[in-house]
């Protein structure tokens, strides 16, 4: 009799175990798939940051080639009025000399409006640049972490090791917690 309840309890107890180490192989395979989901979003995010990236800095560049363009003509119209002063002082017909110096200096101040704007508009694409070469960062943290986590996820899956659940939780909630950071900061 003494054996029989002895076996009972050993099968309840095995049974308790093999229950305990089921659960504990869906929570992980649970937890890798949603890692791995985080994962491919922060991956996507990181390569649009990327791609936005790329872009800003294109165009940061075209402004800049735009402003030195305008540059140089406002550079040329100043050249041209000066030589026309010079012109002026020994004329004999000031007045023609006159109305093109006014045309030349409303030219020059055009450009120099012309150049504010498009210096403020590449200082705007500068932002844009700044903005996703950080969260480009961000998400390539998140990524690291999240992997890390899949990573261990996967080997506590395999091993059944406590401590690789553990430390896969750790990874891949830090990873999740930076995950959210950026998208919650980037919009």
């Amino acid at each position: 009799m003494a054996d029989r309840e002895e076996q009972g309890l050993t099968e309840t107890s095995a049974k308790k175990n093999d229950q305990t180490a089921d659960r504990r192989v869906r929570l992980m395979t649970t937890t890798t798939m949603v890692l791995a989901v985080c994962s491919t979003l922060a991956s996507f995010r990181a390569a649009n940051c990327g791609h936005n990236m790329l872009m800003a800095q294109s165009q940061l560049a075209n402004q800049w080639a735009y402003y030195q363009a305008k540059s140089i003509k406002e550079t040329a119209y100043q050249a041209q009025k000066q030589a026309l002063e010079i012109w002026l002082r020994h004329s004999e017909r000031p007045e023609y000399y006159q109305e093109t110096i006014t045309q030349f200096a409303a030219e020059t101040e055009r450009y120099a409006r012309e150049k504010q704007e498009i210096a403020e508009k590449a200082a705007r694409w500068e932002e844009m640049r700044a903005d996703a070469e950080n969260f480009f960062a961000v998400y390539g943290k998140a990524l690291i972490f999240l992997q890390m986590g899949v990573l261990l996820s996967s080997l506590a899956s395999v091993n059944k090791a406590a401590y690789f659940s553990y430390t896969a939780f750790i990874c891949g909630g830090i990873g999740v917690i930076i995950f959210l950071y950026g998208l919650v900061k980037s919009g």
